[in-house]
């Protein structure tokens, strides 16, 4: 699962965010976002290459670059951050770093991460936070998130 390329996108564009403004990332999201769909189009829509799973089958595995992971994966950050704001979508992947660092984990890693972490700081909130959370859907399935 290529979650970990999104994770390197939400961070660049949040720090090009604090060097060259708001407006700079959102314009380079806008962007990734071209490129996503187009190489998306490019598959196919329903192929399982515009998953954040794909699965490569006895193809070779380098005919499934693209983009998508990384804008894909930035847009599924960017989606969490709206559940739970900005200042916790900070802690919560300073938490799964620390946790993770030095190791190599799936995205269930990240998941349970995110339970922990939602239950402990924003238990209110937890229940529709993680009704809203559609796990499957963003990572298997193909197409736009």
């Amino acid at each position: 699962m290529w979650l970990n390329e999104g994770f390197t996108v939400f961070e660049e564009r949040k720090v090009s965010a604090m060097i060259h403004g708001d407006d700079f990332s959102k314009v380079n999201a806008y962007l990734g976002n071209i490129s996503m769909v187009d190489a998306m189009n490019g598959f196919g829509l329903d192929s399982n290459y515009s998953s954040l799973y794909p699965k490569v089958g006895r193809n070779w595995p380098d005919e499934s670059f693209s983009t998508i992971p990384y804008e894909k994966g930035f847009q599924f950050l960017y989606y969490i951050e709206t559940l739970i704001g900005k200042d916790h979508m900070q802690k919560l992947i300073q938490t799964h770093v620390y946790k993770y660092q030095g190791t190599s984990i799936n995205y269930t890693a990240f998941v349970n991460v995110f339970n922990e972490y939602i239950d402990k700081n924003l238990p209110d909130q937890a229940p529709t936070i993680k009704k809203n959370m559609d796990w499957e859907t963003w990572i298997y399935q193909p197409g736009t998130p």
